[in-house]
């Protein structure tokens, strides 16, 4: 019941992978997986903690491996409620509060060595399909002074100031309660204030795919930058589990699908693009 064990097919009509034999072994405690890799009983493992960080980059036998280019690098982020939240239809607001947090000081607050910034992307950086800082239309990076001006814009749209808003997350693991805590103190810094709803995994897809009106606001949530095309489109494709802004956006679907029916590599990076630069833009 803890390890899954993959063979080659020897009689695959393509070229036949080099390795015949992978075990995948279920380990529940970092120091259990580590000690196993001292041990030499596996030849490496997924998802170092953070206290083991030191013990391993300490160690002359072991090799420790971090940061967005290694797969399944996880990017955290906040996403808006796009159905019935407060800054559902507000893109003046959204872009105030992406240009209010300062992702340094957050992965400074955590104390993970081997965070880095997000540059927007869906994806590993061994995919070819992922956007460059180039294709984006607006600056939305730290800049309180721009996020200010934003926000008095956002005003003018809500017709007054702005109402305490909602930012769900799953509290299970430190650096969720982390991330939420700066968000909250940057986004204060600017004059908007941040109620925290604390749930666990259950109740955070609940509020997510059934959402009823002042539910949440925002949510702070993680997806694995994985390296195939569709990756993105569990992220925002419509009726999806994992679509945690609940997006509902034809021009975004359309994007994906076509996308996804292309064998045109270019066109299969266009469209990509295309989805990534108004994700960013909009501040979804």
């Amino acid at each position: 019941g803890d390890t899954y064990v993959f063979v080659r097919n020897d009689n695959y009509w393509g070229e036949k992978p080099v390795t015949k034999q992978l075990i995948l072994r279920y380990i529940k405690e970092s120091s259990s997986r580590l000690i196993a890799l001292q041990n030499k009983e596996v030849a490496t493992f997924m998802t170092v903690g953070e206290t083991d960080v030191a013990v391993v980059q300490g160690d002359s036998r072991l090799t420790y491996c971090s940061g967005a280019g290694i797969g399944p690098a996880k990017m955290y982020y906040i996403g808006f409620n796009m159905k019935n939240g407060k800054a559902a239809d507000n893109l003046y607001l959204r872009q105030a509060i992406a240009c209010a947090m300062n992702n340094a000081e957050i992965i400074a607050a955590y104390g993970d060595p081997g965070a880095v910034e997000s540059d927007g992307a869906f994806w590993g950086y061994d995919t070819p399909f992922r956007a460059g800082a180039g294709d984006f239309q607006e600056d939305l990076t730290f800049n309180i002074e721009h996020a200010k001006e934003l926000l008095e814009k956002a005003k003018e749209v809500s017709g007054g100031d702005i109402p305490t808003l909602k930012l769900l997350s799953n509290y299970s693991k430190t650096v969720n309660s982390t991330m939420c805590l700066a968000v909250q103190a940057q986004c204060k810094a600017i004059g908007i204030d941040i109620e925290i709803i604390e749930s666990d995994s259950a109740g955070v897809l609940a509020m997510t795919k059934y959402a009823e009106p002042g539910d949440y606001d925002m949510i702070q949530y993680n997806v694995p930058l994985e390296s195939w095309p569709s990756a993105a489109d569990r992220m925002f494709v419509q009726g999806s589990n994992n679509n945690r802004a609940i997006l509902d956006d034809d021009y975004v679907t359309n994007l994906l699908m076509k996308a996804a029916a292309s064998s045109d590599e270019s066109v299969r990076k266009e469209n990509y693009v295309d989805v990534q630069t108004y994700i960013h833009d909009h501040a979804v």
